[in-house]
């Protein structure tokens, strides 16, 4: 049986080599899978038939249920009793080549790389390209022509152009009852298949996360030792922003980071501003259009005069994930999947979240719905015939495996003995050096299950609260009306355009600019790349009505 092939070549020259490569999980607990900009990789225009969701048969009995219709994913106390998802090794197949985000290739003889290959059947490369370089990355790979067997995508100008020429579609592979010969897939939250569609077409794999957006998340250990209560929830803005003022001083603030890309979000859910675009009778308002916007404006201003947040959070907001670990900061906003990424590092954080209220009181936000699943989903370069889409197919149904399989436990955990150990309690805990040193990077982004459930080894209450938030927040989450459609304009002059959004928001957050030229820059965007993406997106929308 093969093993994972590590092989310098003109694609690795292409992908970049570095340290240790990222989690099968995914992104860091600091990335964004939400927010305020539209999802552009895929559009419901067109007739297509949502691949059928299809409980993989035998699977766990989970301790509380998923809800797949809001995106509330099963919760689990314990790890479950292992078996194989399919047939362990799978039937023997051509090596294969995937480019995907991560930071560094493993050595030749990593014996995590060595399992991996056994059980799908097929030796494999990985090429690898940072998440910072990887849209460079990836225009030079489709630029040469020779592209590798699974791809994961960036969205660039003359996208579905590209996708028509260059990728394959998987349509007939995936729609309807198709998709049940691949449990795996079938068994994927229903949401997520709206990354990879785009005019009618599937075109690829997307890894599901809760739609749950952004967090406060809140280190419990460092409020209890101000006399603050853990899952704080201020009754207002004001309240909220005196919970800042309380966990600020003596050297310590109450959180870092780019405030326009994370606290001024926090704000806007509070005040009721639209999640990116609104859409009401077909007609398409974004938030900068907004009272609202203006408003969060003046709010992180002030909060950002108060010193309330580290004074190099503008100036060095990579520093963010260590200030909070140095026990600097307290709160942290990020993606809902850190929240878990977190818990399982640092338990003794006791971290929670900050309740968010609507900012003139009346009870919790309704939060902004986010992305379901990572955006850069993963497709299938056109091949010579329809055998290998089937065998690469089957190689993505391998990553979907379930939770608890001995297919997942492989890809998330490694060998055993190596890379984890199973306690008294039967959970599997991390050998920390081996897993850093031999840990496969980029596979998870192929359809992984690693955010499809909530399990945190021996956190049994903090499963129950991140099921219990969810369960409460995403039926009620506000929508992005631009998810799931495609604009040209956004992808190309609105990418220049937000640069500029972005330097003029923090001019205006330190004061050097007053709230009042907000609508000048408005307008400015409007003529610069607002309206025509507004016109293109309410254009996807009505076909997407009448499809």
């Amino acid at each position: 049986m093969g093993v994972m092939v590590i092989s310098i070549s003109r694609r690795q020259l292409l992908g970049g080599a570095g340290g240790a490569a990222l989690a099968i999980a995914g992104l860091s607990a600091c990335s964004s899978d939400g927010g305020g900009g539209g999802n552009s990789s895929g559009s419901q225009q067109g007739d297509t038939l949502e691949p059928a969701y299809t409980p993989f048969p035998g699977a766990p009995e989970p301790d509380l249920p998923a809800d797949p219709e809001s995106g509330v994913p099963a919760a689990y106390f314990s790890y479950p009793e292992i078996s194989d998802a399919g047939q362990v090794p799978r039937p023997e197949i051509a090596p294969f080549s995937i480019m995907a985000q991560a930071t560094g290739i493993p050595t030749a003889d990593n014996s995590w790389g060595k399992l991996l290959s056994e059980q799908m059947g097929a030796e494999f490369e990985l090429i690898a390209a940072t998440s910072a370089e990887y849209r460079d990355k990836f225009q030079v790979m489709m630029a040469s022509g020779d592209l590798p067997d699974l791809l994961q995508m960036q969205t660039v100008p003359q996208f579905p152009k590209l996708l028509e020429q260059q990728m394959t579609d998987l349509t007939p592979y995936l729609s309807g009852d198709a998709i049940n010969q691949f449990p795996g897939l079938a068994s994927t939250l229903p949401q997520t298949w709206q990354l990879p569609l785009l005019n009618g077409k599937y075109w690829g794999v997307a890894q599901a996360r809760p739609p749950a957006g952004r967090i406060i998340s809140c280190r419990g250990d460092m409020l209890a030792e101000r006399g603050i209560e853990n899952t704080p929830a201020p009754a207002n803005g004001e309240e909220f922003i005196d919970l800042m003022r309380e966990l600020t001083g003596g050297g310590k603030f109450a959180m870092g980071a780019d405030p326009a890309s994370w606290l001024l979000v926090a704000i806007l859910e509070m005040m009721g501003a639209p999640n990116g675009w609104a859409e009401e009778g077909g007609q398409f308002t974004h938030q900068y259009e907004t009272e609202q916007y203006k408003e969060a404006l003046a709010a992180t201003a002030r909060i950002w005069d108060e010193g309330l947040l580290h004074p190099e959070s503008i100036s060095n907001p990579g520093n963010n994930s260590m200030w909070l670990t140095s026990d600097v900061t307290a709160l942290y906003i990020q993606a809902f999947t850190g929240w878990q990424t977190f818990a399982q590092s640092n338990p003794e954080w006791d971290i929670s979240y900050v309740e968010m209220p609507q900012w003139d009181g009346g009870g919790a936000v309704a939060i902004h719905q986010g992305v379901p699943g990572y955006p850069n989903w993963v497709g299938i370069p056109k091949q010579d015939n329809e055998e290998r889409v089937l065998e690469l197919l089957g190689i993505l149904d391998y990553i979907a495996s379930p939770f608890g399989s001995t297919e997942y436990t492989a890809l998330s955990w490694g060998v055993e003995g190596t890379h984890y150990n199973f306690d008294e309690g039967g959970n599997p805990t991390i050998i920390a050096d081996a897993r850093k040193r031999d840990q496969v990077g980029g596979l998870g982004y192929a359809g992984s299950k690693a955010f499809s459930q909530l399990y945190l080894p021996g956190q049994q209450e903090l499963v129950q609260a991140q099921h219990e938030y969810l369960t409460t927040k995403l039926p009620e989450a506000v929508p992005n009306a631009a998810t799931g459609l495609y604009s040209e304009s956004e992808t190309t002059k609105g990418a220049a355009m937000a640069v500029q959004i972005k330097s003029d928001t923090l001019e205006i957050i330190q004061g050097r600019k007053p709230v009042e030229d907000w609508d000048g820059i408005v307008e400015q965007w409007r003529r610069s790349s607002g309206d025509d993406t507004r016109a293109e997106y309410q254009e996807a929308f009505a076909a997407s009505q009448n499809g």
